[in-house]
């Protein structure tokens, strides 16, 4: 679960860095 969390929040900062 912890890693789910940690991969999505992950990509979400990439998406948003990619903005």
């Amino acid at each position: 679960m912890l890693m789910t969390i940690r991969f999505l929040k992950n990509l979400t900062e990439h998406l948003i860095l990619h903005r």
